[in-house]
């Protein structure tokens, strides 16, 4: 049996208008060793039976699946995806965003060169409600050149603002072998998920390549997690996942990132929400 070089987890909710692009994007990319494994968290819509179309329409490169109930955020179904996936390697894809096309390729390259665990390129957020078109890099200033570190330690700025799951590239061994997963049941999962993924990385990789488009609509009549940051219970899940990276931190000893993140969070995270 073939196994594919990379596995991409589309997940999905309440999204079949988007799921096509957000997989298409995935078969055209320029690798060819790339399966799609979509995971609906249990829609209400047609999710589901445009997963399973796609399914028919791609044999043996996309593969669907969905959970028995709704678990109300990203962990469950990237978990599951991460169960079902038999690359190589791991990403993670929104059914609202798209990956570059030359993604899979730059970061599989990058991960086989140096043997890194975690290979990270560049997010670039797409204002989809903007005249202009306008983009934003995300921390572009991160990605300002290839590097490769053997530990967190050597760049601890990668742990503190790039807390994404999405512009990342996992070698599948390594999440099982780490027991790595993201939590259920609260929201910022990949704040908590990407620590752990940070500081259990043999190696990591950066890449100053665009890697993943985060569509984003501000003026949406249903909001993102992001975008509801007025609602207490989000401030209260932000501020729980906070307090796992801590212990997190505390039980590996790493005290200056602690530092380095608790600044982050004054200056920008808690400011979100008071505003």
């Amino acid at each position: 049996m073939h196994v594919p070089d990379v596995s991409v987890v589309v997940i999905v909710y309440n999204d079949a208008e988007r799921l096509p692009a957000a997989v298409q994007s995935v078969l055209d990319q320029t690798l060819h060793g790339v399966e799609v494994v979509i995971v609906d968290d249990c829609s209400k819509d047609g999710s589901y039976a445009v997963a399973q179309q796609l399914e028919t329409a791609h044999p043996g490169r996309v593969r669907a699946f969905r959970l028995a109930e709704n678990s109300g955020g990203c962990g469950a179904p990237r978990n599951h995806g991460i169960q079902q996936a038999t690359g190589t390697y791991v990403m993670f894809l929104d059914s609202d965003d798209v990956l570059e096309r030359n993604a899979c390729r730059n970061m599989l390259d990058a991960a086989e060169r140096t043997g890194s665990d975690l290979v990270s390129g560049m997010c670039v957020r797409v204002h989809l409600d903007s005249r202009s078109g306008k983009t934003t890099e995300w921390y572009p200033w991160i990605y300002a050149r290839t590097r490769t570190l053997e530990s967190i330690t050597e760049y601890p700025d990668l742990l503190v603002f790039d807390t994404l799951s999405t512009n990342k590239c996992y070698r599948r061994a390594f999440l099982l072998e780490q027991g790595l997963e993201f939590p259920v049941g609260i929201h910022y999962e990949d704040l908590l998920f990407s620590a752990q993924a940070y500081i259990a990385a043999r190696r990591i990789t950066l890449v100053p390549n665009h890697v993943y488009y985060w569509n984003v609509i501000e003026k949406a009549s249903a909001k993102s997690i992001s975008n509801r940051r007025h609602e207490i219970e989000n401030f209260v899940h932000r501020m729980e996942i906070h307090r796992r990276v801590d212990e997190l931190l505390a039980a590996k000893g790493h005290t200056e990132i602690k530092s380095a993140k608790d600044i982050k969070f004054l200056k920008h995270d808690l400011v979100l929400h008071l505003r």
